[in-house]
């Protein structure tokens, strides 16, 4: 039995489950850059039988022929794969180390594990591989150790076609291209542990790989990939309530969310938006409360927020003062550091719904824009001018001045009475979490191989 939502604290509960974890779905177990300009040469130097030799970039075969007959014992002459320990790679470069601490941070960072903290991770050098033409290989990364989190890879400069590397984790998989027309371009690639690696063969030329151990190293728990199934079934609840409750006194018939406060959607404008665009933690978050929404005939809409301030403001352009009609400059006072946003006066919030024909709606004014934003309000209306610049607010002088903001934004409204088909989904709307949630997520992999093949930037 489903529990009912308090009448009245709808749009709390639902603020609070969407803010505390819209940044938590968009989990990935892989990613990779695109093949682009090496960062830096590490300087390699390997340990071998006569001593300590450089290993210079591009890798050609020659030099992948001599390193098989120095690393293998027995070697018959052919061209193989090489495997370097950790213990017998050294780098002379000295800001190597700070490049794979960074590297390695922002990889980490961008598969978007629960509880993840940049500053709670540290790389390990595996060792050093390299792939010639032909090579094709699959392994299981199996932890070793229980401190290691994720594989980091650097696909080093060096010519080559085909190579490239799927990782699989439980239903998930990505393919990864690592090859480039460019001798000099490189590929850095991160997936959890436990992944089942892939190598498909190499057609010409060689891979070689530097591959690293991310470590956990904080206090606090190891990030994990994000279970939406929990998130999802409180999220129906309070639907559910919702529905029942909506003739309740100060039950809002329809709410806005704000997906986004930054520019990825549009700059001054959003532009028009499609489920499908969205990115990241919003394509997973948002598609699921499209889903979870449609067994109670809620309708959800992607559209443009539109924020409009007005205030009184204390003049940019009155920044001095002449005292006695001087012209001396040490009789003028400035006013640049006093320069501010008087007083509030009004603040008006617009909604304008992007039409499943690709074009945009009407716009429309949200009235009670305090009971039906699904957000801090009052954070949004302290949005204040740059104390010099008031960039983005218009007007002329001492005078009220207009700031407009616009985010790309989420309508939920509740089925209209006289619809009889979503009106009677009321009763016993059907919900089953793990259900919904694997279709979901089978979307999602379908969206990701579609739009991304695996890579991003």
């Amino acid at each position: 039995m489903q529990t009912q939502a308090p009448e009245g604290n709808i749009r709390d509960l639902l603020e609070g489950l969407f803010s505390v974890n819209h940044g938590k779905f968009g989990s990935i177990h892989a990613l990779a850059t695109v093949p682009d300009t090496f960062p830096m040469n590490p300087c390699i130097e390997l340990q071998l039988q006569d001593g300590w030799d450089a290993l210079g970039l591009p890798v050609s075969s020659a030099v992948i022929k001599l390193l098989n007959g120095s690393l293998n014992e027995g070697h018959d002459g052919s061209i193989s794969t090489v495997d370097v320990d950790a213990s017998r790679l050294q780098f002379l470069n000295p800001g190597w180390n700070a490049v794979v601490d960074q590297t390695a941070k922002s990889m980490f960072a961008g598969l978007h594990l629960a509880g993840s903290v940049p500053g709670s991770i540290t790389a390990r050098l595996e060792g050093l591989h390299i792939y010639p033409a032909s090579s094709h290989l699959q392994y299981s990364t199996g932890v070793k150790d229980d401190r290691v989190l994720a594989t980091l890879v650097f696909i080093l400069p060096t010519k080559h076609e085909g190579g490239a590397i799927t990782a699989r984790l439980g239903h998930d998989l990505m393919t990864m291209p690592t090859s480039s027309p460019s001798a000099y371009a490189a590929t850095t690639l991160c997936w959890l542990s436990g992944s089942t690696v892939e190598h498909e063969p190499v057609t010409m030329g060689a891979q070689v790989m530097l591959r690293y151990d991310i470590l956990h190293a904080g206090q606090g728990p190891a990030p994990v990939l994000f279970d939406p199934t929990p998130v999802a079934a409180e999220i129906s609840k309070v639907f559910s309530a919702w529905l029942q409750n909506r003739d309740g006194k100060n039950c809002p018939q329809t709410l806005y969310y704000v997906i986004s406060n930054n520019d990825i959607y549009g700059e001054k404008l959003i532009r028009y938006t499609t489920f499908t665009d969205l990115q990241g933690p919003d394509f997973a978050f948002v598609n699921l409360i499209r889903e979870l929404a449609q067994p109670f005939g809620i309708t959800v809409t992607l559209g443009q927020l539109k924020q409009t301030q007005f205030g009184e403001a204390w003049s940019p352009h009155q920044v001095r003062k002449d005292y006695y009609g001087s012209d001396d400059e040490g009789d003028v006072e400035r006013y640049e550091e006093t320069a501010e946003l008087n007083d509030v006066d009004e603040l008006l919030w617009h909604f304008t719904p992007f039409l499943s024909d690709g074009k945009r709606g009407k716009e429309e004014d949200i009235y009670d824009a305090e009971f039906e934003l699904l957000c801090d309000y009052e954070y949004l209306k302290g949005a204040a001018p740059d104390e010099v610049d008031w960039e983005g607010w218009q007007g002329e002088g001492n005078t009220h001045m207009t700031y407009e903001f616009y985010r790309l934004g989420l309508r939920l409204e509740l089925p209209s009475l006289e619809d009889p088909d979503k009106s009677s989904k009321r009763k016993e709307p059907p919900f089953d979490p793990e259900i919904q949630i694997t279709e979901l997520e089978r979307q999602m992999r379908a969206f990701d191989e579609a739009a991304t093949r695996g890579v991003i930037r």
